[in-house]
C-alpha cells in the first residue's frame, strides 16, 4: 500500500487522514471487499475528505446493475455510504455511520460488508447527516501513523480539495 504525495510532491501536512484510510482499505481487503480500480482518493481539505469505491462485481453477484458503489468519509459528517443503480435515475440517498467520527477500520468493514449482503436495505426516510465536532481529530488520526504490512497493493491518491 502506498500513501500519496501532495500535488508539490512533497510529503503530505502531519494530521492528513491518509493512514487512517489505509487502513479502512485494508479491512476492506481482509474481508473479501474490491476496491475499484485499487485506488482511494483522500482530498488534504479544508474539510478533510476521502472516497473508496467498491467493486461491483461483489457478494456472490448481487450488485451487477450497480453502476457505481461509494464508501466516504469527510472530518464533518463521518463515513457514508452510497449506491447508483443502472436502472435507477440518480443514487440512492446516502446511508450515515453516524456513530463515531473515526471508528475502528473494522468497524467500517464489516459495516460496508452488512450493506451489501442486506441489499434491499432502504431508509423510511431520509437520512440525518451526522455532524461530529472534536478537537482531538488530529490526535485520533496520528495514531494511524507509521502502520505497515498490507496483503495488496493499494493506491491512496491525495488531492488538493479544488481539483475535484
Amino acid at each position: 500500500m502506498t500513501h500519496g504525495k501532495a500535488p508539490s510532491g512533497r510529503t503530505p501536512p502531519e494530521g492528513l487522514h491518509t493512514p487512517y484510510i489505509t487502513e479502512v482499505v485494508r479491512s476492506l481487503l481482509t474481508l473479501g471487499l474490491s476496491v475499484a480500480d485499487d485506488e482511494a482518493t483522500v482530498l488534504a481539505g479544508p474539510p478533510r475528505f476521502a472516497s473508496i469505491p467498491i467493486e461491483a462485481d461483489v457478494i456472490g453477484g448481487r450488485w451487477r446493475d450497480a453502476e457505481w458503489m461509494l464508501l466516504a468519509w469527510d472530518e464533518r459528517s463521518g463515513w457514508s455510504w452510497q449506491v447508483k443503480l443502472v436502472h435507477e435515475p440518480s443514487p440512492r440517498d446516502a446511508v450515515y455511520f453516524g456513530v463515531a467520527l473515526l471508528p475502528e477500520p473494522g468497524q467500517i468493514a464489516t459495516w460496508a460488508s452488512t450493506l451489501l449482503v442486506h441489499r434491499g436495505l432502504r431508509l423510511a426516510r431520509r437520512p440525518h447527516k451526522p455532524h461530529f465536532a472534536g478537537p482531538d481529530l488530529d490526535t485520533a488520526l496520528a495514531a494511524y501513523d507509521g502502520l505497515a504490512g498490507a496483503a495488496r497493493e493499494v493506491s491512496i491518491a491525495v488531492r488538493a480539495s479544488d481539483e475535484m
